[in-house]
Parts: structure tokens; C-alpha cells; sequence
């Protein structure tokens, strides 16, 4: 991963960034969390998934004895966040090289995830659960530092080692980052 520098909250909208926690964040919920943020509007609010904490199954585990199960096999789960962990969607990542920005198609049917997994097969995943801010929340929890924008990288969404993402966005923050992220949860163990 190249070095990276945290996108400034007031250049407008966030959709298509990253969202990392900031190593001080203690939320059960998000803590060494990344987030793509599919949308943001100071009207809205902001709505995202958590890219970074597969739950080590697929969607055929979720759905035992679907008529598709050959297909949900290929569907690695990832917890999307703290908001609706009773659905289960897809989605379908896609780069815009023009922007240099991931998108997130979500709910996907079936027949579009089979084309999808024939084409690109490490940019579909399921989510349980999403991740949603209120107008003005996201741009408080920023403005509090709870968390760092950043634009991302191509390589950012594939599948390997997704379990350390949060460390190597840090670590390619710079060396500040990168040592706030290494500092131990207990600090008497140091």
C-alpha cells in the first residue's frame, strides 16, 4: 500500500472513501475498523460497510439448503456493521478509474451475483448488518478525531489479508499512525 494522507471532512462529500477508525476509537463496534462509504450527504447522513471483518463463512453457510448453494459457496460474509444484523445482502464492488474510488452496489439478486462472480470474483461479498450516521453525526464523530478519511487504493478491497487492513491503512498514514496503531490495548503490558 503507498502512503496515504487523510482526505480534509470539509472538502464535501465522503462517498467513496474510506473510513478508518483512529487508533484512540474504543467502540466495540468499530474499533480497528475500515468502512467504504457508499453514501454521504450533509442531508442524509452517511451510510457505509465495514470491509475488514470477515466472519470466516459463506453465504451457502448462512443459507443452508438454498436452491443457489453451489453459488452462495463462492460468497465470502463480512460483518457490514452494528445496524440490521438480521439481513444479509450482496454487493458488488466496482473501481472508477476516473474518480479512483470504489463503489459498492448493494443489493444484488442472485442472477447479478453469479454474472458478478464470473466476472470479478474477489469484489462480491455479502454484509450482515450496514453502517449508518444520521445528518451531522459523521461529521461530529470527525470532528472529534473518532475517525480518518482516506482515499483508497485499488488494491485496497481485494480479499487477502482483509483481517489486517486496518494496519496496513495506519501504517500507510505514516509513522504517527503507524505507531498509535502498534501501542498495546493495555498499556501496563508494555
Amino acid at each position: 500500500m503507498r502512503s496515504l494522507h487523510p482526505v480534509d471532512p470539509a472538502a464535501g462529500n465522503f462517498q467513496g472513501l474510506l473510513l478508518a477508525a483512529h487508533p484512540g476509537l474504543r467502540d466495540p463496534n468499530f474499533r480497528r475498523s475500515v468502512l467504504l462509504l457508499t453514501m454521504h450527504g450533509s442531508e442524509t447522513g452517511a451510510f457505509g460497510f465495514v470491509l475488514n471483518q470477515p466472519l470466516g463463512k459463506t453465504a451457502a453457510e448462512l443459507l443452508p439448503g438454498h436452491d443457489r448453494h453451489a453459488l452462495l459457496e463462492r460468497v465470502p460474509v463480512y460483518l457490514g456493521g452494528p445496524v440490521g444484523h438480521d439481513q444479509l445482502g450482496f454487493a458488488g464492488l466496482d473501481w472508477d478509474t476516473e474518480t479512483e474510488t470504489w463503489h459498492l452496489e448493494t443489493h444484488l439478486s442472485l442472477d447479478e451475483v453469479g454474472h458478478r462472480l464470473n466476472d470479478r470474483p474477489n469484489q462480491v461479498r455479502a454484509f450482515v448488518g450496514y453502517s449508518g450516521w444520521s445528518a451531522g453525526q459523521l461529521e461530529e464523530e470527525l470532528a472529534q478525531k473518532a475517525w480518518v478519511l482516506v482515499k483508497p487504493e485499488q488494491s485496497t478491497v481485494e480479499p487477502v489479508s482483509m483481517n489486517r487492513l486496518w494496519f496496513r491503512v495506519m501504517g500507510a498514514l505514516g509513522p504517527t499512525y503507524k505507531l498509535m496503531a502498534s501501542k498495546p490495548d493495555d498499556p501496563s503490558l508494555n
